[in-house]
């Protein structure tokens, strides 16, 4: 390992700040595809989860392959995965197993029926999963059930669109959910501070990677009151 004096890394130091406006100038329209390459596209959503409690237990409904597994293991204290295909479950059990996560636990089970204890999770992520529910209110009301007073629920899908190139690719049915309809639907099952916004658009922002054409995404949130409001 090699070991810096003092004097030899503030020399390294005073180096790097007297060139490091060129070499940003020189980088400035690299920057994006190299930070990608050399960090991948997700560091940035470990930075984010790092501001959550680390002792939270969190349900990833609809995992499907795993793909958010190891970065919510590293964070949160206990991982709950739930899917309703056994094949998807079987995948993402294999990543876990590649990565060492040891503090993940699989289920299966669907988003009308949730394979969990009520008031046992301290955050629910439904991530491009909702639309597909046969019955969203009753969907709703199991996220509620399932979280702990001063839960939180986060979901992620698309807004209602007419791109029929992308829903026979991905073998949609329902061609995305209303915001403002699924924030109603949200307050009825009892979630407070329901807030919502539309994701940034790969239209606007090429860097993101996605190259295909897809709907725009929106992002919601809401909170499991602390009390139940009966005296």
């Amino acid at each position: 390992m090699l070991i810096l004096g003092l004097g030899d890394r503030l020399t390294q130091v005073i180096r790097a700040r007297e060139g490091g406006e060129d070499t940003f100038e020189r980088l400035a329209h690299q920057w994006n595809d190299l930070r990608f390459r050399h960090f991948g596209g997700i560091f940035h959503l470990e930075e984010l989860c790092g501001l959550l409690p680390s002792e939270w237990k969190v349900l990833d409904m609809e995992t499907k392959t795993g793909y958010l597994l190891p970065t919510l293991s590293r964070q949160f204290h206990q991982v709950l995965a739930v899917d309703p295909s056994t094949a998807m479950l079987s995948l993402a059990r294999q990543r876990a197993e590649r990565e060492g996560l040891d503090n993940v636990e699989f289920r299966t089970g669907r988003l009308e029926a949730i394979p969990a204890t009520d008031e046992s999770v301290d955050a629910v992520l439904a991530l491009l999963v909702l639309r597909h529910s046969l019955d969203p209110d009753t969907s709703l009301a199991e996220i509620a059930r399932v979280l702990k007073r001063g839960g939180r629920a986060l979901i992620v899908d698309l807004e209602l669109h007419d791109l029929t190139s992308f829903r026979e690719a991905m073998h949609e049915i329902v061609p995305g959910i209303d915001p403002k309809t699924l924030a109603s639907q949200m307050a009825r099952a009892e979630l407070d501070n329901v807030n919502w916004r539309r994701l940034i658009s790969r239209g606007r922002d090429s860097h993101l990677g996605a190259d295909l054409p897809a709907p725009e995404l929106f992002v919601m949130t809401a909170e499991k009151p602390l009390s139940t409001g009966i005296h």
